[in-house]
């Protein structure tokens, strides 16, 4: 995974929960990271999203864009039956001039044993 070109990757002193559910969040939603970085003005955010579920589906993009291909999370449920999986994967997305940036859950589905979705802040550019 690339850094933004001429960023410096900062690290908190603990990993940061920002939301988290169990159900489909069908608009882009704001996540304001700047309570985090302090003086600090971050330029990208570096989350961990988890999925603990059947099958999901999570966009993330910079606040206030709309590209044509947000970046995705492609959650695939077990083929072997309805049960949740728990995955995570790293993303660096753009955040704007108040260090926010969006998130959405068009599609999801718990299984029989499905917790969830949640996305945490690992770190921020500068």
């Amino acid at each position: 995974m690339a850094s933004p070109v001429g960023a410096t990757l900062m690290l908190p002193d603990e990993v940061t929960s920002l939301a988290s559910g169990a159900a489909v969040v069908g608009a882009f939603t704001d996540i304001d990271i700047s309570a985090y970085t302090g003086s600090q003005v971050a330029k990208a955010a570096l989350l961990r999203v988890e999925m603990f579920v059947f099958d999901g589906v999570m966009q993330l993009r910079e606040n206030g864009t709309n590209p044509t291909n947000p970046r995705t999370y492609r959650h695939y449920g077990n083929i072997t039956g309805p049960k949740a999986i728990k995955t995570s994967s790293l993303f660096i997305i753009p955040v704007d001039e108040n260090e926010t940036f969006e998130y959405k859950v068009p599609t999801m589905s718990l299984g029989d044993n499905g917790t969830g979705w949640e996305i945490f802040l690992e770190g921020w550019y500068v």
